[in-house]
C-alpha cells in the first residue's frame, strides 16, 4: 500500500488513538459494535454513500432517500437493532436526510411514548414502530414558530359527538415546515389550541390521520403538500397542512397528563411544561448532533491542512528542495482550527450529558417528581442555542480555512454547513431560546438575593457565591495556574455570576427609573425586557459554557488511560483558554483580571495550541469517522485529496459531454453573431 501523506502526522501521536475512541464511544465493545454496524452500511449497495450523491436533482434526491430509508428499515429489522444508540450509528453512517425515519423516529414516536396513555400506546405505538403508519410532528405554523402560545390551529370539543373539530382558521395558522409532512406521513402529532365550551385551555397534542392508508391520498378536509426547495435537506418533504373542520374522536387527544372527560370536564397537567417533553428530548439530541457535525468539519479541515502545502512563511529562506509549509503549521490556521477541535470534544461530552439528563428527568417524572423540569428545560434551551451556533460558525470557519477546495461540494463542507445551520432556527429559534434560559437565570439570581439558597441546586448552585462576588480573588498567580481545571472552573464561575448580576442589576434599575418617570405605565417590565435582550446572549453563553466546562472536566478526570488523559487535559485547557480570551472583557471590566493576567492568558493559549499541533490529526482520527460517513474528497483518511478531487471531477455528469450541451443552440450562434461583420 502506498504511503499516506498523513503517516508522519500519525507517527508523532502522544497517545493511543484507539483508546481515545473507546472513551468517546463508551468502551472497546461499544466501538467494535459501532464499526460492525457501520460495515453493514458501507458494504450495502443501496445504503453506501459516495461523492456522486452531490450531483442529484431534487426529485431524484427525494426518491433516492425513500429507497435508502426503506432499505434502512429492512436492515435494522434483519440485524435486530433494538438499541437506540445502535440505530443512531446506522443512520449516521448512511449520512442522508431521510423522509420516513426523520420526525417519525425523532418526534412522533417519542411523543407517543411520553404523552400517550397506556390505551393510546396500544392503539398507535406498535403501528408506528412497525411503520404501518408514518408520523410527523406538526407544531410550527406559517405565522408562528417559537411562540407556542400564539399557535392558531384549533381543536374544539363537541360534547354531543365526543369529537374534536380540527380547524385552520387563517392562512397564518397553516402548519408549515414539519419534515416528512409534504408527501410521506400518514399521521401527525398535531399541536392545537384546546377549546371547550368557549374556553381556551392552551396548546395540546392530538394524533390526527392526514392520508389514506389505502391509496395515500389526503383525507377529506385535509390540504397537505411540500413547501418547496430549501437551502439544504431537499430529500426531505417539509410540508404545509391545513384542516377544514376535520373531526377526530375524543380519544385522539394525547391524555397521559392533561385530560378531557366525555362531558368536557378538563383536567390540567401537573406541570405546564409537560406538553413540551418531546421538545426537550429533541433539543438534547441536537447538542449531540451539533457535536457530530462540528467533529466532521474539523476532521476534514485538519486532515486537509496537514496535506496542503502553501509557501514558506514570513522571512523563511528555504534550502533547495525544501517542501512548502503545511498550512496547518501556520499559527493563524492553528488558531482557527485547533480550538474548534477542542470545542468538538467539549460538545461531544456535553451532548452525552444532555441525553443522560433527559433520561433522569423522564424517570423522575414517571414517579411524579417534576422538581428538576424547570432547570432541564432552561438548560436544554440555552445549550441547544449555543451548541448549534458553535457548530454552524465552526463549520463555516473550517470551510474557509480549506480555501477554494472548501467551496466544492466534493469537500463535504458546504453540505455539512447547509445541513447544520438550520438547527439555529428549527425546534426553537436560538434567540428565543436565550430568553427562556435568561428568565430562569434571573429568577435564580433573585432567589439567591432573597436568601432562598435552597433553590440554587444543580447547574445553578454556583450562584450561591453571588452574595460575595466583589470579594472574589483571582486564583491565577502564574501561567501554570491557567492549566489547572479547578482554576479554570473558578474563573468561569466568576464570569457567569458577574454576567448574571450585570443583567439583573440593569433590569431592576431600568424598571425603577422608568416607573419613576411614568408610574402609570403597566408595560414597564415588558419594555425593559425587550430593551435588555441584546445582553442575554453573553449572559446565557457564560452560564452554558460553565456547564460545558464542568462536564468536560468531569469527563477528562474519568479517563483511565494516562496518555489519553494527558492529551485531553491539554484539549480541555485549549477549549477553556480560547473561549475565555474571546470574552475576556467581562473579567477585565470588573478588575478580576489585570492586563498582566490577559497577557498570561494569551501566551498560555498559544503554548497549549502549539503543543496540541502534533496531535491534531490523531485527535480527529479518534472521532473514528469513515470515509463513507464524511463523504469528503479532502477529508480522506489516506490523505490522497488531490486524486480524490480529480476523480470526483471526472464523475461530474457535465463532463460526460465533450462539448457543452448548449453549444449548438446557444454558444455557437453567439460566437458567429459578428463574424460576417469582420
Amino acid at each position: 500500500m502506498a504511503a499516506s501523506p498523513l503517516d508522519a502526522e500519525r507517527k508523532q501521536a502522544s497517545f493511543d488513538v484507539r483508546e481515545l475512541t473507546y472513551v468517546l464511544d463508551g468502551g472497546e465493545e461499544a466501538t467494535k459494535r459501532k464499526e460492525l454496524i457501520r460495515r453493514e452500511v458501507e458494504t450495502d449497495p443501496v445504503l453506501a454513500k459516495s461523492l456522486e450523491s452531490y450531483f442529484r436533482d431534487r426529485i431524484s434526491e427525494h426518491k433516492h432517500a425513500l429507497t435508502v430509508n426503506q432499505r434502512l428499515i429492512q436492515r435494522v429489522i434483519e440485524l435486530g437493532l433494538v438499541d437506540q444508540n445502535e440505530r443512531m450509528t446506522f443512520v449516521e453512517t448512511i449520512n442522508e436526510h431521510l423522509p420516513i425515519s426523520g420526525l417519525h423516529q425523532a418526534m412522533f414516536i417519542p411523543t407517543l411514548m411520553s404523552q400517550a396513555t397506556k390505551e393510546q400506546k396500544e392503539k398507535w405505538l406498535n403501528l408506528a414502530l412497525r411503520y404501518e403508519i408514518i408520523g410527523t410532528y406538526a407544531q410550527t405554523e406559517l405565522g408562528h414558530g417559537s411562540f407556542l402560545r400564539g399557535i392558531e390551529t384549533t381543536a374544539t370539543y363537541d360534547e354531543a359527538t365526543q369529537e374534536f373539530v380540527i380547524n385552520t382558521p387563517s392562512i397564518t395558522a397553516s402548519k408549515w415546515w414539519p419534515g416528512g409532512l409534504g408527501k410521506t406521513a400518514t399521521h401527525c402529532v398535531l399541536m392545537a389550541r384546546l377549546l371547550i365550551k368557549g374556553q381556551d385551555y392552551g396548546v395540546h397534542p392530538f394524533v390526527v390521520q392526514i392520508r389514506s392508508l389505502e391509496d395515500h391520498k389526503p383525507l377529506p378536509g385535509v390540504q397537505v403538500g411540500d413547501i418547496g426547495p430549501k437551502f439544504a435537506w431537499n430529500a426531505i418533504d417539509n410540508g404545509f397542512l391545513r384542516f377544514d373542520h376535520v373531526r377526530i374522536p375524543r380519544e385522539q387527544m394525547l391524555m397521559k397528563y392533561a385530560k378531557v372527560a366525555p362531558n368536557g370536564e378538563y383536567t390540567k397537567p401537573p406541570h405546564s411544561k409537560l406538553a413540551y417533553g418531546t421538545m426537550l428530548y429533541v433539543r438534547a439530541g441536537m447538542v449531540r448532533d451539533a457535536a457530530t457535525a462540528l467533529s466532521k468539519a474539523v476532521t476534514i479541515s485538519t486532515r486537509y491542512g496537514a496535506v496542503r502545502r502553501q509557501g514558506f512563511g514570513m522571512g523563511f529562506k528555504p534550502e533547495p528542495d525544501t517542501p512548502e509549509t503545511k498550512i496547518l503549521d501556520y499559527g493563524s490556521q492553528m488558531y482557527a482550527i485547533l480550538p474548534l477541535v477542542a470545542t468538538s470534544y467539549a460538545l461531544h461530552f456535553q451532548g452525552q450529558r444532555m441525553l443522560e439528563a433527559y433520561t433522569e428527568l423522564t424517570n423522575l417524572m414517571q414517579k411524579g417528581d417534576f422538581s428538576t423540569l424547570p432547570e432541564v428545560h432552561a438548560t436544554a434551551a440555552g445549550m441547544k442555542a449555543w451548541a448549534t451556533w458553535l457548530a454552524a460558525y465552526g463549520i463555516e470557519e473550517c470551510r474557509q480555512r480549506c480555501g477554494g477546495q472548501g467551496f466544492l461540494r466534493a469537500s463535504g463542507l458546504p453540505d455539512l454547513y447547509a445541513s447544520t445551520v438550520p438547527a439555529c432556527t428549527y425546534e426553537g429559534d436560538n434567540n428565543v431560546m436565550l430568553q427562556q434560559t435568561a428568565r430562569f437565570l434571573l429568577k435564580a439570581l433573585r432567589a439567591g438575593v432573597e436568601g432562598k439558597l435552597d433553590k440554587l441546586v444543580g447547574a445553578i448552585a454556583y450562584l450561591k457565591k453571588a452574595v460575595d462576588i466583589d470579594k472574589h480573588k483571582n486564583p491565577v498567580n502564574s501561567p501554570a495556574d491557567l492549566l489547572d481545571p479547578r482554576v479554570l472552573v473558578e474563573i468561569y464561575e466568576h464570569k457567569a455570576i458577574r454576567q448574571i448580576i450585570l443583567v439583573g442589576t440593569k433590569l431592576d434599575n431600568e424598571i425603577r427609573e422608568r416607573r419613576q418617570r411614568n408610574d402609570a405605565n403597566k408595560q414597564v417590565f415588558s419594555e425593559v425586557w425587550n430593551w435588555l435582550m441584546p445582553d442575554f446572549k453573553a449572559m446565557v453563553k457564560a452560564h452554558c459554557f460553565l456547564i460545558i466546562l464542568n462536564n468536560f472536566v468531569a469527563s477528562v478526570i474519568a479517563i483511565k488511560d494516562q496518555r489519553v488523559r494527558a492529551v485531553m487535559q491539554r484539549v480541555l485547557a485549549l477549549f477553556a483558554l480560547y473561549h475565555l480570551e474571546q470574552d475576556v472583557s467581562t473579567v477585565l471590566i470588573d478588575k478580576y483580571f489585570t492586563q498582566a493576567h490577559v497577557e498570561m492568558l494569551s501566551r498560555q493559549l498559544k503554548d497549549v495550541m502549539f503543543q496540541i499541533r502534533k496531535d491534531a490529526v490523531p485527535l480527529v482520527d479518534a472521532f473514528n469517522f469513515s470515509d463513507t460517513t464524511l463523504n469528503s474528497a479532502i477529508g480522506r483518511y489516506d490523505g490522497k485529496v488531490y486524486e480524490a478531487l480529480f476523480d470526483s471531477a471526472l464523475k461530474n455528469p457535465l463532463n460526460q459531454y465533450n462539448v457543452s450541451p448548449g453549444f449548438d443552440d446557444i454558444l455557437k450562434p453567439l460566437m458567429n453573431t459578428f463574424k460576417s461583420n469582420l
